[in-house]
């Protein structure tokens, strides 16, 4: 949306094929779900040469990594709660964005808890290396933030389940 956005810097570099776009936009609330996101004003697949882009986008100084993609027919990035509470900001307050292309190699680094779990059951760690890196991220995050013993235990039972159920696919 137009009278969301401030304003909109595009830097393009044609020589070193990279784009960046700086702008100011309001936090937006979805009206049927718990979710924040931003509207993205231009054109997506015209800046950056794909339809599904792997990007880094910095929320104020607060850096998220995730895909521009379309919903519900338009470009939009999501402001999970996490950045949220880091940001001190919600629905209707103005940030500033920054996002470029991400073309690092997304990897993620496992906790102790979920070491131990894979010496354990060395062929789920195959399986879980193919996951897509944001959903391993999930699952770390899930995992990791089991603040009971036994809430822990659950969540790598339930793990190691969706684990093998990958594995029968």
């Amino acid at each position: 949306m137009i009278s969301q956005l401030f304003f909109l810097d595009l830097i393009q570099n044609s020589y070193m094929k990279e784009s960046k776009i700086q702008m100011k936009a309001v936090i937006l609330k979805a009206a049927d779900m718990d979710v924040t996101y931003i509207d993205i004003p231009f054109d997506v697949e015209k800046t950056f040469g794909k339809k599904r882009l792997k990007v880094k986008v910095w929320y104020d100084k607060v850096l998220y990594r995730g895909l521009l993609t379309k919903y519900n027919g338009s470009y939009n990035l999501i402001i999970n709660k996490e950045i949220r509470a880091q940001l001190g900001k919600n629905a209707g307050d103005i940030i500033n964005v920054k996002i470029e292309e991400d073309i690092e190699e997304r990897s993620v680094e496992l906790p102790k808890i979920m070491l131990d779990f894979f010496k354990k059951e060395k062929e789920l760690k195959g399986i879980f290396d193919k996951l897509a890196y944001t959903h391993q991220k999930e699952y770390i995050t899930w995992i990791a933030s089991a603040k009971k013993e036994i809430t822990l235990q659950n969540r790598l039972i339930k793990f190691k389940e969706l684990l093998e159920q990958k594995n029968k696919r």
